[in-house]
């Protein structure tokens, strides 16, 4: 609604032409995107306070509970609210140097191969940009249906490659 609005506004009011449309996609994109961690924000909100709220209170349980479970208790109960109260977890966090070298070991490999497509991908719409605006226009039409069809495409060749072999496997022992 945003966009279309924006469109309305800044290109046939204001006669922005692209710049306009432009800036209407922007002001949509960031007020969805604000929605979104508006609502996350929410959840997450309502997530800690279900979990206070289930968690019982701890003078009901010191009155219910024998000397020596009290001492028990108390230990398990603090090393666990240590290790796993959600309450305690900030809503953004970064990681530790541990879990980002982790993190980059295994994710690594597969975040540069994407980041050469995308460098690659943004090179050709940069190439047809310079042959004018319809060059440009054919140029997006034909990648959104590239990326439509790729997803389907990319599934069914992870598909074939983990069980042909096994196909091909059970038909040479035949």
């Amino acid at each position: 609604v945003v966009n279309c609005v924006g469109d309305y506004v800044f290109v046939a009011k204001m006669r922005w032409g692209v710049r306009g449309a432009a800036l209407a996609t922007s002001m949509a994109s960031l007020l969805a995107n604000g929605m979104l961690v508006r609502k996350v924000w929410k959840m997450v909100g309502g997530w800690k306070d279900a979990y206070r709220e289930k968690t019982p209170n701890k003078e009901e349980e010191e009155v219910q509970e024998t000397q020596h479970t009290k001492q028990l208790s108390a230990e398990t109960n603090q090393m666990e609210n240590e290790e796993t109260d959600p309450t305690s977890i900030p809503f953004i966090s970064f990681p530790d140097r541990k879990s980002l070298t982790s993190l980059l070991l295994l994710a690594g490999p597969m975040f540069f191969v994407m980041l050469g497509k995308i460098m690659g991908y943004s090179a050709m719409t940069m190439r047809a940009g310079n042959f004018g605006m319809v060059s440009l226009a054919c140029h997006n039409v034909l990648m959104r249906i590239f990326f439509f069809f790729a997803t389907v495409g990319d599934a069914l060749s992870q598909s074939a490659q983990t069980f042909l072999p096994g196909l091909f496997y059970r038909k040479k022992l035949q």
